[in-house]
């Protein structure tokens, strides 16, 4: 193989590594992280956070277009560690009521993010016979979802409780174990629809946020700068409580650190090729003087023998042997005066005995 085909081999080899690993760094590192969070929801955020590839983090609520008015803000906290979460004496309180219709073969759901420690309290009324199902998890609030507006699970659940319409209001008391996203599912069974009216005491955990490095309150977008490219770090979101009770979107995305980009996905790769071109060039020899004098001298002097032989090389051809007549025979050309055959002696040039 020439040289200039390593050359071009280990060139678009590198670009193609190059290429292929910048865009999963850009998909891993650049994609936003979207965090759902109801009233006084509060939730830490690392994930896409490396310092190594961002220069910090950019924070903006997304409200979609039929709540474009609607004015929801939350305040960020950015953080060198992840931040424990406070006791009892530190808890928010407060309460909300949600109005649902839950139809006859389908299921309504409520979502809250709740940080271990936290309690919740639940009473419904109900206009036919309704089932609570509280599930822990998205991936388990999933499995238990159909696409036909229908819900069924055996085991994803952590809590259940049926409310019947005759019963007066009971309490059901949720206490949160473990960090994460939880799904309050109201279905009817099949029996018949019917509105639900659910009224929920919170008593909310939240982050110590009092070393935080740099912080932003109530305010719509936000963006934080990262001290040290050696760091590590995450940010805690809280929204704010407000008169719009659904689930805001609230989206983390890391701002590009451009020059840490270019250098490990392009100007690497190019001092790559170079390197390696000139260890090509110095270590690697053309195929025609990879041959010694002696295997040259064999193999042009074999080409000389098969040139000259070959009347396809030289341009000769056969003769038609078609056309050859036969030699003459020996007594047409050789007679005497009187027509008699030559002795052998005279014939051979020899003398008679």
């Amino acid at each position: 193989m020439r040289r200039s085909t390593r050359m071009k081999l280990l060139c678009a080899y590198l670009q193609v590594v190059g290429l292929v690993l910048g865009v999963i760094t850009g998909v891993v590192f650049y994609s936003p992280i979207e965090n759902d969070l109801s009233n006084l929801g509060m939730k830490y955020v690392s994930r896409h956070l490396s310092p190594v590839f961002c220069e910090g983090v950019s924070i903006q609520s997304k409200i979609s277009e039929t709540d474009i008015n609607t004015d929801v803000k939350f305040s960020a906290y950015l953080m060198d560690r992840e931040p424990e979460v406070l006791g009892k004496y530190n808890m928010i309180s407060y309460n909300e009521t949600y109005v649902k219709f839950v139809p006859m073969n389908g299921y309504v759901h409520q979502q809250f993010y709740f940080l271990q420690g936290s309690f919740v309290h639940v009473t419904a009324n109900v206009q036919s016979t309704t089932t609570l199902l509280v599930i822990k998890g998205y991936k388990n609030f999933k499995s238990g979802a159909s696409s036909d507006d229908t819900f069924s699970c055996e085991d994803c659940f952590l809590y259940t409780y049926t409310f019947f319409p005759e019963e007066p209001k009971y309490d059901v008391e949720v206490s949160i174990i473990e960090s994460d996203d939880y799904f309050f599912v109201y279905q009817t069974g099949g029996i018949k629809d019917g509105w639900v009216t659910t009224n929920y005491r919170f008593r909310r955990t939240v982050y110590d946020t009092f070393d935080c490095i740099d912080d932003c309150k109530n305010i719509s977008n936000c963006d934080f700068l990262f001290p040290d490219i050696t760091g590590s770090y995450g940010v805690v979101i809280q929204r704010e409580k407000s008169n719009f009770q659904e689930l805001v979107n609230i989206q983390t995305m890391c701002i590009t650190r451009v020059w840490m980009f270019t250098i490990l996905f392009f100007t690497l790769p190019l001092i790559i090729v170079i390197v390696g071109s000139c260890c090509i060039y110095a270590y690697c020899k053309e195929p025609d003087t990879l041959m010694s004098a002696s295997t040259r001298s064999r193999r042009s002097r074999s080409f000389t023998i098969q040139r000259s032989a070959s009347p396809l090389l030289t341009g000769t051809t056969y003769p038609n042997y078609s056309t050859v007549f036969m030699p003459p025979k020996y007594e047409d050309v050789i007679k005497t005066r009187n027509g008699a055959l030559p002795s052998y002696a005279e014939a051979t040039g020899g003398e008679e005995n």
